[in-house]
């Protein structure tokens, strides 16, 4: 399933060119495989200054691991809020985890091989949570599951046959 775009990836690199990952717009499933189009291999896009400024940024001796916001709403309910993760509207200060299969180098115009790779790996990682969430194994019948996120939806209908357990 996923081996197959790695290695379109790896191909990709060989080549100077980067593979179409900032979001899932490019990607397409057919037989069990995600791949994409040649045509849609991009040149790398090398754009160190902000890259290097929002590292040093978050250089730090002392390694914070969480970071969270809290909100109280409008009725005095209080929300805490993940400050490690960002919409890609927000102005980044230090590397976030990016919603939408987007990476923070893709939100300063930074695309190389290491950014495909931080792509891939959410890839995996949200095709893991979606089979453990869905209680799913891999089979070829034509449940659907629902699942809230419209990126989910594509993973899972496309990419995932679950039939329930019997």
């Amino acid at each position: 399933m996923i081996v197959s775009l790695i290695q379109q990836c790896i191909d990709t690199h060989e080549t100077g060119h980067v593979a179409p990952l900032e979001g899932l717009a490019r990607l397409r499933v057919d037989g069990g495989h995600i791949f994409f189009s040649v045509a849609d291999q991009q040149p790398f896009r090398r754009n160190v200054s902000p890259i290097n400024a929002i590292e040093a940024a978050d250089a730090a001796t002392l390694e914070i691991v969480d970071d969270v916001a809290q909100v109280t709403g409008k009725q005095g309910q209080q929300q805490f809020l993940d400050q490690r993760v960002a919409d890609a509207s927000v102005p980044l200060k230090r590397p976030v985890y990016v919603n939408g299969f987007v990476t923070w180098e893709h939100l300063v115009q930074h695309h190389d091989p290491l950014t495909d790779v931080l792509s891939l790996g959410q890839i995996l990682a949200s095709l893991a949570a979606v089979r453990e969430l869905c209680g799913a194994r891999w089979a070829d019948d034509n449940t659907e599951v629902e699942i809230a996120a419209d990126d989910y939806r594509l993973l899972c209908n496309e990419i995932m046959r679950p039939i329930p357990d019997r």
